[in-house]
């Protein structure tokens, strides 16, 4: 255990270089463990309008990256190819509730940076007069 300790140790330092001692960044709530997160959108006056997924796309060109609805999951998709060989590659199947899927107006997707931003809008309910009679 103690040549691992120091295997590690003499590797990092052989070129002059140590582990980062203070790390800080934001990773838009993803995870390599877990690559989407999704939060909920609201209009001005609050009320929800639909969803936002944020999904690591890292590695793969903003072109390349690919959405699709099936049943109910969306699918994010992309992959990176050089000499036709793939260089890297990430597919995402998102399971979607049936209520959800039901009330999806439209799908709108973009990538940059390495995430890739799907947004679900839903239909909005239709507000009907309610009629009030005396019986």
């Amino acid at each position: 255990m103690t040549d691992l300790f120091f295997d590690d140790f003499f590797d990092q330092f052989a070129l002059g270089f140590g582990r980062p001692q203070k790390k800080r960044y934001n990773t838009g709530h993803t995870q390599d463990m877990s690559p989407v997160y999704w939060r909920e959108l609201k209009d001005d006056e609050g009320k929800k309008i639909g969803y936002r997924a944020t999904c690591r796309t890292v590695g793969v060109s903003p072109d390349d990256v690919k959405v699709s609805l099936k049943d109910y999951s969306i699918i994010v998709q992309g992959k990176t190819e050089f000499s036709k060989e793939c260089i890297y590659d990430c597919y995402y199947e998102i399971p979607v509730a049936e209520s959800i899927v039901s009330d999806i107006e439209k799908i709108n997707f973009k990538s940059e940076n390495g995430l890739t931003y799907v947004t679900v809008l839903v239909k909005q309910p239709v507000k009907s007069d309610i009629l009030i009679t005396r019986e």
